[in-house]
């Protein structure tokens, strides 16, 4: 069913998605506009949990030069992962969120795996 969740979580999930690629922004747009959630009802297929089964959620992070020399320099993480995102990684916190917006798992699952972004 949908979900409306609360100003505090629209704030984590819009702060969470300010970083987003371009090019991901451009290939979720229909649902990152709609802002729209959704929360399991429960059945009995799920034991009324309103879960059934599992979703992944990945961070994929590809290395170029600028990444690698960041790395083997022993570079701060906070600034490698900055840079690993203008690189085109989707981070973990984004990809549950696209996710949950897409109706596959919950806002509240998403933020039981991953850390809001800083």
């Amino acid at each position: 069913v949908e979900d409306v969740p609360s100003p505090e979580m629209l704030a984590r999930v819009g702060h969470g998605l300010e970083t987003l690629y371009l090019k991901e922004k451009e290939r979720n747009a229909a649902v990152i506009l709609s802002m729209s959630f959704s929360i399991g009802k429960g059945c009995e297929q799920c034991g009324n949990s309103g879960y059934f089964g599992r979703v992944g959620l990945y961070e994929a992070m590809l290395i170029n030069n600028r990444l690698r020399r960041m790395i083997t320099e022993e570079g701060r993480a906070l600034d490698i992962e900055k840079a690993a995102i203008e690189n085109g990684m989707v981070s973990l916190e984004q990809a549950g969120i696209l996710k949950a917006l897409k109706g596959e798992t919950t806002l509240e699952e998403v933020y039981s795996v991953a850390r809001e972004s800083e």
